[in-house]
């Protein structure tokens, strides 16, 4: 579990980084844990101008766009603290 959280801290320091260098990102074959509904298996994000234009299974996207292959890797909403204890530690049944 502590590996997916810090692998996903990465993408998304990448997608910043990257971000200022390009105006488009594609992060494609990943899975994606959105707010609003179920996971997305092998899925893609579009990434203009630092936001979030599309989300989905199939996505066109125009030539000239960065594209992060996540192949194995989980996306997540928002960021999480890579030191937080919070969803990694059991409670104590006794």
């Amino acid at each position: 579990m502590k590996k997916i959280i810090l692998v996903s801290i990465f993408l998304v320091f990448t997608i910043f980084l990257i971000a200022e260098n390009k105006n488009l990102i594609l992060i494609k074959n990943a899975t994606i844990i959105p707010v609003t509904s179920d996971k997305i298996e092998n899925g893609s994000i579009l990434i203009e101008n630092g936001k979030i234009k599309e989300i989905g299974k199939e996505i066109d996207f125009p030539e000239g766009a960065k594209v992060i292959d996540a192949k194995g890797k989980f996306v997540y909403p928002g960021f999480i603290d890579g030191f937080t204890h919070l969803g990694l530690i059991e409670i104590s049944s006794q």
